[in-house]
Parts: structure tokens; sequence; C-alpha cells
């Protein structure tokens, strides 16, 4: 019904939208957020359970154009057997073996030659919860037996997001209804939405984290940490490709190996950052054209 409502007020009132999400956007950012800063409320609401995104490999085949995980920049690297059975056991001692989700992915996944062990070792220290691989989907109808025992033994959902390639979408959905492995399509869109980052870190933290979809949205866990989102870890790979040095310290992350409770670990999450002012969220976008990234700067600026 409020959709509705909204299509009549924006098609007869147009002026009366952007003046109604400015006065939301005051009270949200101007006048709740500095109260709960004041109380040393966390900027969003904590997790009960966690969720997090983990990289199998951090290189694409498709390297679409300002991905958010900067993998059109990286140069081929998939964790290894070791890191990632060292932090998952960890992160099952923490979190006492239980999480809501947990997102196996990249880059893409596929490419990493272990991807079976590892899915057993998800399963292994989280035994409840939901756990995807996130694909592009080009890898799936090369996949051998071994491959699809292993996603449906151990209840491992396959999500894959269908970009506008060519794919036998019918060959794969035939080979996890006959290994009977949940298998979810998505269409994605024909555009993109760009983060943009700003390079002179002047940004408001506070508010960037705020208004971001992603932060404590998309917990990101690599080599022994833990990050608010994905795009602080793999900044690296950004700095790198284009000679910049946007810093991540000590105090953007967790270090899973310190003395630290599941609780103490909610709540900074559900708190900024500092490297959090090096995000441009007042010109977050969504337009985006989909192609493959051409590796320039502009994709994620």
């Amino acid at each position: 019904m409020w959709v509705k409502c909204k299509k009549v007020i924006k098609k007869v009132f147009p002026f009366l939208v952007p003046a109604a999400k400015s006065v939301v956007n005051f009270i949200k950012y101007d006048v709740i957020l500095p109260i709960k800063i004041f109380l040393h409320i966390p900027e969003k609401k904590p997790h009960k359970l966690i969720n997090f995104e983990v990289h199998l490999a951090d290189h694409c085949n498709l390297n679409c154009v300002g991905c958010n995980h900067f993998s059109p920049l990286a140069e081929p690297s998939c964790v290894s057997i070791e890191t990632f059975k060292r932090d998952f056991e960890r992160m099952g001692e923490l979190f006492s073996h239980k999480c809501g989700r947990i997102h196996l992915l990249g880059g893409e996944p596929l490419l990493n030659p272990d991807v079976i062990e590892l899915m057993k070792i998800a399963r292994e220290n989280f035994p409840e919860g939901e756990i995807n691989i996130y694909t592009n989907g080009i890898l799936l109808p090369q996949q051998d037996e071994k491959f699809w025992r292993a996603c449906h033994d151990n209840n491992i959902n396959i999500i894959m997001t269908h970009y506008p390639i060519k794919i036998d979408v019918d060959k794969i959905n035939s080979l996890a209804d006959k290994f009977n492995v949940v298998f979810h399509c998505s269409m994605a869109d024909k555009t993109m939405f760009k983060n943009p980052l700003d390079l002179s870190g002047s940004g408001n933290a506070i508010k960037n984290f705020a208004k971001c979809a992603k932060g404590n949205g998309c917990i990101f866990l690599d080599d022994g940490k833990l990050y608010t989102c994905t795009l602080i870890s793999n900044l690296k790979f950004f700095n790198k490709a284009f000679n910049q040095n946007i810093p991540v310290t000590e105090a953007d992350y967790i270090n899973i190996y310190d003395d630290i409770t599941s609780d103490e670990i909610f709540k900074r999450l559900a708190t900024h950052v500092p490297v959090c002012s090096y995000c441009n969220m007042d010109d977050f976008e969504g337009d985006i054209e989909w192609h493959v990234s051409k590796r320039e700067m502009s994709e994620w600026v």
C-alpha cells in the first residue's frame, strides 16, 4: 500500500519526494545519529548470530566493472587450506559454532582448486546455519561429480548471479537436481552499483557508515581479521593497482585471535571505523552500465 502511495505522490507532487527525503535524512543523520554517538550506542544494531563472507579466490574470470571486491585488480590468489581451517576453527570457537549465514565467494570461488575441502571445513565448524557459494556460474557446468556431492553432503547452497553473458543455466539446473543441491539463479541488472571512494579521506566516517548497507551487512573474514564490510580488506588491490595509499590500520579490523568475546565483536562491527572516511556515500550510484572492467580508476572513485 505504501509503495502505491509513494508512486502517486511522486507523480502528482514530484517536488515533495526529494523534500521529504531530505527531512528524513536530516533527522536520521543530523539528529538521531549524534545522540547515539554521545550515548556510546553502536550506529547500527549488533547481530545476534554471526553472518560473514570470505574469499576462496581474490581474482575472477569475469571481472565486472566497478566490482566492490576490487577483483579485476587482484592478482591470481587463493586462500590456503591451512589459513581457512585455522580461521574457521577460531570463528567456530568464538561464535559457539553457530551462524546465520556464510558466503563463500570471491572473486570467483570456483577458481580455487581446493573448493571441495574448503566447503567441508566450513560445514564442520558451523554445522548449523546457511552456507552459500556465490558464483558467476561460468565454471559450474564443468564441475565434476565430487563437487556436486560435496555440496549435497555438506548442505552447501549454490547462488549464481547471471550476468549478461551466455551460460547454460538449464544444464546447471539439471546437475543441481541430479545431486539434490539447492541452486538459485538471479539475473543481474544491466547496471552496477558504484561505491565511490574519496581519495582525500575527508568524508564523515560516522555518516558514511550509517548510510552504507555494507557496513555490518557484509562482514568480511580475511587472514584472521574481521572487517565490518568487504571493501576494507580488499582496498589493498586498489592501492597497489593505482599507486594509492588509503590506510587500513589495526583500528579498522578485529583480530579474531585477540582475547575478545562474541558480544564485543558484534558491537565493534556495528560501529564505524576510521577508513570509512575514504568512502563517499553522498555520491553512491547505481548507474554504471555492466561490462567487463577496463581496470580504470574512474570505476571506483
